[in-house]
């Protein structure tokens, strides 16, 4: 397993003009040309094929994924697997789409817990 950042993976993102990267609704003239003659698509769908695949295999990385609390399944997942992955609005949690119940959400479960037992020792203690 890949425990060092993958080198490739920075340089291919170091490659993008750093307004690309920085800056989410910023392009340029150039950008939008490209974007027309499918260059931007074509380039950004190379970075996310390599940087997935490191995603996949650093050990880094695979420990700042999230376990589906619904299912347990051992599968990490990443919010930007937009597909598969179902992001809880409210914790920011990540589960499988087909898993995820919104008003079921483990996280929130738990935070809202959590606040109702530290509300109620604080009455407690005064």
């Amino acid at each position: 397993m890949a425990r060092l950042v993958d080198l490739s993976v920075l340089q291919e993102i170091e490659q993008l003009p750093e307004h690309l990267t920085h800056e989410q609704h910023l392009f340029s003239l150039e950008d939008l040309v490209n974007i027309k003659r499918g260059l931007l698509q074509t380039q950004a769908r190379a970075l996310l094929k390599l940087a997935s695949a490191h995603v996949e295999i650093c050990e880094l990385c695979l420990a700042k994924g999230f376990i589906c609390e619904f299912c347990k399944s051992k599968e990490v997942l990443f919010p930007f697997q937009r597909e598969t992955c179902k992001r809880c609005e409210e914790c920011k949690a990540c589960f499988h789409k087909y898993c995820f119940k919104e008003e079921d959400c483990p996280k929130c479960i738990r935070i809202q817990t959590r606040r109702k037992l530290k509300d109620s020792f604080s009455l407690d203690v005064k």
